[in-house]
């Protein structure tokens, strides 16, 4: 029998590491692997500099259902935040607390447009959450998360509702209601 040689026993990654993207779409969907699953995410649209694109999700927890076309999540039963040791709580936790941004000022974490023409460094970490695991088993999962916050996607627009518009148009993104609705009654 042949024996293998350390080349041949070296793995390469199968997962895109340690990049810069923006935050150019998202929403709260299925992500494509888990259609038929119970529990919506958080899904990224991430463009690097290169023009390159890729999706990122970030799953709510058990009880969260999608309204407003993908814009928000409400949980069915007594919840009115994520819990920490969700996915997504802690993608929250991390923004907030391990890279200082002050996101309450963008919106509120149910809503899905908060996080659009954000910029980080994004690599994969191992997360470590404190309850269990989808098979029932606590423990640790690999999940690409931002490392580095690195600003915002430029506007050259003069008011805050013709910023969101022009992303949404640059990104071919359907415009929220609510921000439709407020720009006609600020008129």
């Amino acid at each position: 029998m042949r024996k293998a040689q350390k080349r041949n026993l070296e793995l390469k990654a199968s997962f895109h590491d340690d990049f810069d993207a923006t935050i150019i779409k998202s929403w709260f969907g299925f992500e494509e692997e888990n259609l038929t699953g119970a529990e919506p995410s958080l899904i990224f649209t991430l463009e690097e500099k290169d023009g390159n694109i890729l999706q990122v999700a970030f799953n709510t927890g058990i009880g969260w259902q999608i309204v407003e076309d993908g814009h928000r999540v409400e949980h069915s039963g007594f919840r009115k935040n994520f819990v920490s040791n969700s996915i997504i709580g802690c993608l929250i936790i991390r923004v907030i607390k391990g890279l200082g941004m002050r996101m309450a000022e963008r919106g509120h974490p149910l809503e899905s447009d908060i996080w659009i023409g954000l910029k980080f460094h994004w690599k994969m970490e191992e997360i470590d959450l404190v309850k269990a695991l989808p098979d029932g088993k606590a423990g640790k999962i690999v999940h690409l998360m931002p490392t580095k916050y690195l600003g915002e996607y430029e506007f050259s627009t003069t008011t805050p509702e013709e910023d969101w518009i022009q992303l949404f148009k640059t990104y071919n993104i359907d415009i929220p209601s609510k921000l439709l609705q407020k720009i006609k009654d600020s008129k």
